[in-house]
């Protein structure tokens, strides 16, 4: 699970949450790992963590200014 605290506002706020479960099983001698992941982002359950889910910049700040607006 990935949690963000936002200063200025003083809150928490849940992120990124992946459940995973998985075991090892064999049928006739072969052996192999079955799971399920539950989650709430569709790119978070990715193994090597390449995907955006949990890339920086997690979020943007709310203290920070942001660039002006086109007219």
């Amino acid at each position: 699970m990935q949690g963000t605290y936002d200063g200025a506002a003083k809150a928490w706020a849940w992120d990124n949450a992946d459940f995973r479960f998985t075991k090892p099983a064999s049928i006739a001698r072969n052996r192999f790992v079955f799971g399920a992941s539950i989650n709430n982002d569709p790119s978070v359950q990715d193994v090597w963590n390449s995907t955006p889910a949990w890339r920086f910049p997690f979020d943007t700040s709310s203290l920070a200014p942001a660039p002006p607006r086109a007219r």
